[in-house]
């Protein structure tokens, strides 16, 4: 898998020195809004190439996987540029700015023979099938709910408070709750509930969301970007709850019962950054010829989409670039 880079934002900080390692991944090529910055980039992570246009980029034949970094608004079109030079696409969440978008990206991704992937990390780290299988297991008794916080400061940040860029505290948080949701309880939605307040630029700076399932299970979300949280994850039973400390990365999940106490501290596999999980699975999809990986399917990248149009249908927020995309 020979990557080349479209944006060189924080996020490559948080792994590439771990990544770059993994056998069969090679990090060839970058490119970023000015040639400056991807050559201070490519100096200091011994990338070998740069490139000043991301046109330049995708038309390289150096490369076969194109890695999409930049803010949530510029996804759609940078996948479809990729797409359209022949090459695979792995873009970080969210995949595209709505579900209709998402949609047509995995449309030419198939037709094309392309391997397309949402970089959603959380969906591939083990401790997901280490929560799955402790409510398979019935500590928990008969699972009733799930309580869900994810509460940063960050509307200090432009993009967060920029409707252009796709801001605001769902796109950027509010994905990894839905995602948790919907892998440990399902997509039997019966209907939501939810209360946004929003900023003066129209992106929601905070918001709760009630979703209740069809079975009478309820999951309560709470985001926001101007405040913070305690940011724990709790999944109810009548015999006891599971609790994970940050679902974004989680360092401690423990079974409790009345008062608190710890019945059960799970056992999580050691990591080198959290990443690592995702870039091994890309790898050896695109290797063995796979369009999409086994983990985290396209659709159930689309389905969050789904939930997060609904959620922004009913607050009023419309990004600019959805004009032709409803």
């Amino acid at each position: 898998m020979k990557l080349g880079l479209l944006g060189v934002g924080s996020i490559l900080n948080r792994h590439l020195s771990v990544t770059r390692t993994l056998p069969g991944v090679e990090f060839r090529a970058c490119a970023s809004i000015t040639r400056e910055e991807a050559e201070q980039f490519a100096a200091k992570n011994q990338i070998p190439l740069v490139f000043d246009t991301t046109e330049d980029l995708v038309k390289s034949p150096e490369i076969d996987t194109v890695y999409i970094t930049t803010p949530h608004h510029l996804h759609y079109d940078m996948s479809m540029l990729a797409l359209s030079h022949g090459k695979n696409v792995i873009c970080e969440k969210p995949l595209a700015l709505n579900a209709a978008m998402a949609r047509r990206m995995k449309a030419y991704a198939k037709e094309h023979g392309l391997f397309l992937t949402e970089a959603m990390w959380t969906g591939f780290m083990p401790s997901r099938k280490v929560i799955d299988e402790a409510i398979a297991s019935g500590i928990l008794g008969n699972v009733t709910g799930l309580r869900c916080e994810l509460a940063y400061p960050m509307s200090f940040i432009p993009r967060i408070s920029n409707i252009q860029m796709g801001g605001g505290g769902l796109l950027d948080m509010g994905i990894y709750e839905l995602g948790f949701m919907t892998r440990h309880f399902g997509k039997d939605i019966e209907s939501v509930q939810s209360t946004p307040v929003l900023m003066e630029s129209g992106c929601d700076a905070q918001y709760t969301a009630v979703y209740r399932y069809r079975d009478g299970r309820v999951a309560t979300l709470i985001n926001s970007v101007v405040s913070l949280g305690e940011n724990n994850t709790l999944i109810y039973g009548d015999k006891g709850y599971l609790e994970v400390d940050d679902i974004t990365n989680p360092k401690h999940v423990a079974i409790k019962g009345f008062g608190g106490q710890v019945i059960e501290e799970l056992p999580l596999p050691e990591q080198r950054c959290g990443y690592e999980y995702e870039f091994i699975e890309f790898e050896r999809c695109i290797r063995e010829g796979k369009l999409e990986p086994e983990t985290v399917h396209l659709d159930d990248s689309i389905f969050i989409l789904d939930l997060m149009d609904q959620l922004r249908k009913d607050w009023g927020l419309v990004y600019p670039q959805e004009v032709n995309f409803q």
